[in-house]
């Protein structure tokens, strides 16, 4: 709940639609937030039949970003980033 708050007051509530756009254009990601960083994707939530709720993010592996999925109740920390427009 925390990590979506947050998303909506910076105006950073991205979701699956702009995480595939990020990825289509993902040479324009800033070259250091790769291998370090998930980009958090708040603005969709999925739930999975046991009722668990999960966000997509991005991650660098492989040597591109790549979509993937986590659980909301997961603790972010200092490795996690909210996407935000220029």
């Amino acid at each position: 709940k925390v990590l979506r708050g947050r998303a909506i007051i910076l105006e950073a509530n991205f979701g699956l639609v702009d995480g595939q756009y990020m990825l289509d254009h993902q040479d324009e990601i800033a070259v250091a937030m790769r291998g370090d960083y998930y980009i958090i994707l708040t603005g969709t939530l999925l739930r999975y039949s046991d009722g668990d709720l999960i966000v997509p993010y991005l991650h660098w592996g492989g040597g591109r970003w790549v979509l993937n999925f986590c659980w909301l109740a997961d603790d972010f920390g200092g490795h996690d980033r909210l996407a935000r427009s220029k």
